[in-house]
């Protein structure tokens, strides 16, 4: 069994390319990335299980994996490849999958992303709670999710235009450059209401619902002696709840 990265500038078409040449009996697609020290552990994982006749491929997004998984489903590519599909839930975790993407081949993660899940699993939350800057942290965090929900909602609002939401409301922005902008990127549009409920059931489960990147990045930014590469290791190294349970659901599709 082999892992690997596919160069971000090949074309969806070239990495389906790429699958219908492969001898490989099962191909595991994943976004790539951070995300493949994870997945360098699934190796182990399977090999240990038995199974050595699989490919992992990273082909760089999520858009690329649901795209070939369409197709797959439609029957017009790979019909004859035994495929898993792995990605983020993203803006699913709090909006709920769509049924069409509910199929035993994909297999999304518990929270936004995989940063959630790893965060979760190694335990981020006891390590703030046991940091001298554990309020600086809760802080900052607070006040990020003051204009996170803002661009959460216009996110949620914006679900199947065709159009790109403003600037402040790019729910992917870096939290440093939201703070540098706070005033300017929390001024309310016209006709637009704060999501007060919307802000409240993201603060009752927020390290699952907030957008794992800019979790990571205020824990690293707070948290200095930490890294989201090397929380990735250690959750890759001893794999808990959430990143095993993948694990276990990639093992479950191979027995079938």
């Amino acid at each position: 069994m082999k892992i690997m990265t596919l160069h971000a500038q090949l074309t969806e078409d070239e990495i389906i390319a790429t699958l219908e040449r492969s001898s490989f009996e099962v191909t595991i697609l994943v976004e790539g990335s951070d995300d493949i020290i994870i997945y360098r552990n699934l190796e182990g994982f399977l090999e240990k299980k038995g199974y050595s006749y699989i490919d992992v491929l990273g082909v760089g997004g999520r858009n690329t994996i649901l795209n070939i998984f369409n197709k797959k489903k439609s029957g017009s590519i790979l019909q004859d490849k035994k495929i898993i599909f792995i990605v983020d839930k993203d803006i699913w975790v709090n909006v709920g999958i769509p049924d069409q993407y509910i199929n035993k081949n994909l297999i999304f993660t518990f929270g936004y992303s995989i940063e959630n899940d790893v965060f979760m699993d190694v335990n981020c939350s006891a390590i703030v709670n046991s940091s001298p800057s554990q309020n600086e942290y809760e802080v900052y965090l607070d006040k990020f999710m003051q204009w996170y929900v803002l661009a959460l909602q216009a996110t949620i609002n914006n679900i199947g235009n065709t159009t790109d939401l403003s600037d402040k409301r790019s729910i992917g922005r870096h939290p440093c450059e939201v703070m540098n902008r706070y005033e300017e990127f929390c001024q309310l549009d016209d006709g637009e209401t704060y999501p007060i409920e919307l802000l409240n059931v993201l603060k009752e489960n927020i390290y699952c619902l907030l957008r794992g990147k800019s979790l990571l990045a205020i824990f690293t930014k707070i948290c200095k002696n930490h890294t989201p590469k090397g929380l990735f290791e250690i959750a890759a190294a001893n794999p808990k709840n959430h990143i095993q349970r993948i694990f276990n659901d990639v093992e479950k599709l191979l027995k079938q």
